[in-house]
């Protein structure tokens, strides 16, 4: 089976502080896991706005691009934005599309991407 393997070193400079859970180190303890592994590599991208807004709505993507520029910021109690966070978001966001879009061309039969923030509880106007 050919497996896609997309990440990017731009999804550990997403900070979300000392002790959350949600951390750089998960992203290295996979890339660790799957080092030995026979993955297809799939080029990293951003997402446009565009395709950001597909899903979420123009004032949401406002309101995280803006927090990410204060610094570190929470959105609630579980959910930290820092100043490469928006970037990050974008990329972990245009990775999986890219991933999605490899599929698809027959390139990969499966795939996984190790991106960072997650951003799979989010909702259309509302972080989590």
């Amino acid at each position: 089976m050919r497996t896609g393997f997309a990440t990017d070193p731009l999804f550990l400079e997403h900070d979300t502080g000392p002790g959350h859970p949600e951390r750089a180190d998960r992203l290295r303890a996979i890339a660790d896991a799957v080092a030995d592994l026979p993955l297809l590599g799939v080029e990293p991208r951003d997402a446009s706005r565009d395709e950001i807004e597909a899903a979420h709505t123009h004032r949401h993507f406002d309101a995280i691009q803006t927090a990410a520029g204060e610094g570190l910021t929470r959105l609630d109690a579980d959910t930290v934005v820092s100043p490469r966070s928006f970037d990050a978001a974008m990329r972990a966001a245009g990775t999986t599309l890219a991933l999605g879009e490899a599929f698809l061309a027959g390139k990969i039969e499966s795939g996984f991407a190790a991106i960072r923030p997650p951003g799979h509880q989010e909702t259309s106007h509302q972080a989590m």
